[in-house]
């Protein structure tokens, strides 16, 4: 085993981090149009779900708590389609950190620098990633650690802020079910909580391995209860309809709430920086990821020139969406292939070893 170790609350940084990076700034209007005043509900359904997932991750590495998905997957299946599915996963993360990447620069070109062409900005934001993926994994868990409470400080302060001026007839009635719009909010609810999944990579470096089950249910319910508060304030002071409208609603949140104390006059600035940084992170975690599994996988590769493919890939791939239309279709088409490495692939894994008897 590597001597690289990193904490319990290093690592419930990660999980965090890596799932609020991606989904935050769209969530509350691509649930709302789906579920509308019981996106509430289809939140906390979302929630529960990936919290069975996580229960399946955390099952499978109960067995093997020293070893990544690529070893687990070798000593259940075999080297031959052990290297299959790490090749999964590593397809999956590189689509997420071009999906990534693209909504993120997209977003800081309309918001900050709508001169600069979005494939500067896309140079800078994966170089950054690159330079991110050069050290080891102490380091990206304690860059991902510092982020953290900033980020999710803002995100409580803008909702403790936007709370009096709620209208309360835009989230009533608070219970009206449609069955098949509640089905597809949950289902929006569940892929925008993705990030579980780096337990795959990060679980055998943590010391504390007795301490990571209730933390990680812990880490994602707290997301899940952010996301239920987030959603509902959102659709309360925007309303479901005018929501429908606004590409960036957490954005627009920030730019329409007078935050006390807050002497900046673009508060909407302040957020775009924090949560880019957290973007930067999460994409930064995926990125490592991708990279960690290659190298792994081509272990007479050097380490630089994976480095340097995938961020070949994911550059190329980021720039196919045109516009913004479609990179939500890339960005909801990345969390539907997510359901293979999150919850097919756990639960190929466990039913595979149970019957060949590798798991006991």
């Amino acid at each position: 085993m590597s001597k690289e170790q990193i904490n319990i609350f290093q690592l419930r940084a990660i999980i965090i981090t890596a799932t609020i990076g991606i989904g935050i700034i769209n969530l509350p209007r691509s649930i709302s149009m789906e579920a509308g005043t019981t996106s509430w509900l289809a939140v906390l359904l979302g929630t529960v779900f990936i919290l069975f997932a996580a229960l399946l991750i955390l099952k499978l590495l109960k067995y093997f708590p020293n070893h990544d998905i690529y070893e687990i997957s070798c000593m259940i299946t075999g080297v031959y389609f052990g290297k299959i599915i790490a090749l999964l996963y590593v397809a999956y993360f590189v689509l997420v950190v071009s999906s990534t990447s693209r909504f993120t620069t997209g977003t800081v070109n309309i918001w900050m620098l709508p001169l600069t062409p979005t494939k500067v900005l896309l140079v800078v934001f994966i170089g950054i990633v690159v330079f991110l993926s050069f050290h080891n994994i102490e380091v990206l868990a304690r860059f991902s650690s510092i982020l953290l409470p900033a980020v999710v400080g803002s995100l409580i302060l803008i909702i403790s802020s936007a709370l009096p001026f709620i209208k309360l007839y835009n989230i009533q009635p608070i219970f009206y079910i449609d069955p098949l719009h509640l089905a597809k909010g949950v289902q929006k609810s569940f892929l925008s909580l993705f990030g579980v999944e780096m337990l795959f990579i990060f679980y055998k470096y943590v010391a504390e391995k007795k301490q990571v089950k209730q933390n990680t249910l812990l880490s994602i319910s707290f997301i899940g209860i952010l996301y239920v508060a987030l959603t509902t304030v959102t659709i309360g002071y925007f309303g479901k309809e005018q929501l429908k409208l606004l590409v960036y609603p957490i954005v627009s949140l920030f730019k329409s709430i007078a935050i006390p104390y807050l002497i900046v006059e673009r508060a909407e600035l302040i957020f775009l920086l924090l949560w880019l940084s957290a973007a930067i992170t999460t994409v930064g975690i995926y990125f490592f990821s991708s990279c960690y599994l290659l190298t792994k996988i081509f272990p007479q590769l050097n380490k630089g020139l994976i480095i340097a493919f995938v961020f070949g890939v994911s550059f190329y791939i980021a720039q196919a969406p045109s516009n913004i239309d479609e990179n939500f279709k890339v960005l909801e088409f990345t969390g539907n292939v997510g359901l293979v490495p999150v919850l097919f692939i756990p639960i190929l894994l466990l039913i595979v070893g149970k019957l060949r008897g590798v798991l006991k």
